[in-house]
């Protein structure tokens, strides 16, 4: 449009940048929403009554446009968008073709669209009330999501844990044991929980137990946010297993992943023990993590068993990279 009106009015005194950008933005609020192609001529209101060229087409600041200037602003445009429809389309039977966004809502394009595409059985829709527009086009995006079923994990991805030394399994690692307050020998190793090239599905979950320790009975407010990170091996070679907490972690192990939630509504499933170490007491909280994949992303939430039943509660899993 800005474009035909600076032809139009080159030698008008109409005809400056500001005229122009103010007919430009009267143009795109009402006349380009009414402009069907079926209008012998059209106006746009941009200034006051003493505001006069009719030379050029302007009567009591009204700049009158043929039918044929008003159509040569969208010629281009709706080519190119009826052009861009057919190429995705190509020989696929659409039954709906939805129309949205500021441009979807003029009647010229709707009306080029239908006399295209409605040949071939494809119905064109639009919606006027842009609230309506809205939701149809989160419905959209909602489903597109849902077709995508799975992804792939770039890396192997897992959390730091410990588990019972095994004299057995373990014979080769007795020097990186440590022991826990409960007297058991226990060795920190990599837990894997997606292994690398693993499809994840909306069903996908995998959970852990974890433990907080506390050398008094905490209150609500000691038990507070508990943090936890998730690993993911971007190393050559095998996935290590038996770390040594007193040596630095391989170098392609990368924090990745840091899950955060609060203890303090696990205030009632605290137990007391005596250490089997000091001999003094010591207070435990046990819970478990779930890690779910939700709407293509990883999700996290917290369980734990109180007086006998299960309990859950929101945890937030912050990403640093992409698997």
């Amino acid at each position: 449009m800005q474009t035909v009106l600076e032809n139009k009015l080159k030698e008008s005194s109409y005809g400056d940048s500001d005229m122009i950008a103010a007919m430009i933005r009267q143009f795109e609020q009402k006349t380009k929403r009414a402009f069907d192609g079926s209008q012998v001529s059209t106006t746009i209101q941009f200034g006051f009554p003493r505001d006069n060229d009719k030379s050029h087409g302007i009567i009591k600041g009204k700049l009158s446009l043929t039918r044929e200037e008003v159509e040569s602003a969208y010629t281009d445009v709706t080519s190119s968008i009826i052009g861009s429809c057919k190429e995705l389309l190509g020989a696929r039977l659409v039954q709906h073709l939805l129309l949205v966004g500021g441009f979807g809502e003029s009647p010229y394009l709707k009306k080029q669209m239908r006399q295209v595409f409605e040949k071939q059985g494809t119905q064109v829709v639009t919606i006027d009330e842009p609230s309506k527009k809205a939701a149809a086009d989160g419905a959209v995006i909602w489903y597109l999501a849902q077709l995508v079923e799975g992804r792939a994990a770039r890396f192997t991805c897992g959390i730091l844990g410990a588990v019972r030394y095994d004299s057995k399994r373990h014979k080769d690692h007795e020097s990186k044991c440590f022991t826990n307050e409960a007297g058991e020998k226990r060795l920190e190793v990599f837990i894997v929980l997606i292994p690398k090239d693993t499809i994840l599905t909306n069903d996908w979950r995998s959970s852990w137990s974890s433990q907080a320790t506390y050398h008094s009975a905490p209150t609500a407010a000691k038990l507070g946010k508990f943090k936890d990170e998730l690993y993911t091996w971007q190393g050559g070679g095998p996935v290590p297993y038996v770390l040594n907490r007193k040596s630095k972690l391989p170098s392609g192990l990368i924090k990745s992943f840091r899950i955060e939630a609060n203890l303090s509504s696990l205030c009632n499933s605290v137990k007391s023990d005596t250490s089997k170490v000091s001999g003094e007491p010591y207070w435990l909280v046990r819970y478990k993590i779930d890690v779910l994949f939700r709407s293509m992303k990883l999700m996290a939430r917290l369980r734990w068993i109180e007086n006998g039943v299960e309990r859950t509660g929101p945890a937030t899993i912050i990403p640093s990279v992409k698997l």
